[in-house]
């Protein structure tokens, strides 16, 4: 779906700086959507820590901007985002369903970043 706008995704775990340097291009945003670190190699590759936004507070230090704090910071995302969906201008990625008795093995994919899908758990 990036693609589509100009942009390049990067799949949990690549190591981004190195993959920036890689391209030969100025850069510029980078958008962190999941914060697992690296996140210096990441401005020494764009130049400027203002070009870095993150959505969680732990990759937020060192200049990086979060994208938005507090518990309100998408209070009108919803209104915003059904008719996206209705439309099909936006698209849901798909997700991975887990059934309960496999809990363990969807948080052990979450945490190594192995799925780049939601998760759900479902009642057996």
């Amino acid at each position: 779906m990036v693609e589509d706008l100009g942009a390049l995704f990067l799949p949990a775990g690549t190591p981004v700086g190195d993959a920036l340097k890689a391209l030969g291009v100025e850069v510029d945003w980078v958008l962190d959507a999941i914060s697992a670190g690296g996140l210096e190699e990441v401005v020494d590759a764009v130049g400027a820590p203002g070009k870095i936004v993150t959505l969680t507070g732990a990759g937020a230090r060192g200049g990086v901007q979060m994208l938005a704090d507090g518990v309100n910071r998408a209070a009108d995302a919803l209104d915003m985002a059904m008719p996206l969906l209705a439309s099909g201008q936006l698209r849901m990625r798909p997700r991975e369903t887990f059934p309960m008795a496999q809990a363990a093995a969807a948080h052990t994919a979450l945490e190594e970043h192995r799925s780049h899908r939601k998760l759900v758990l479902v009642n057996d």
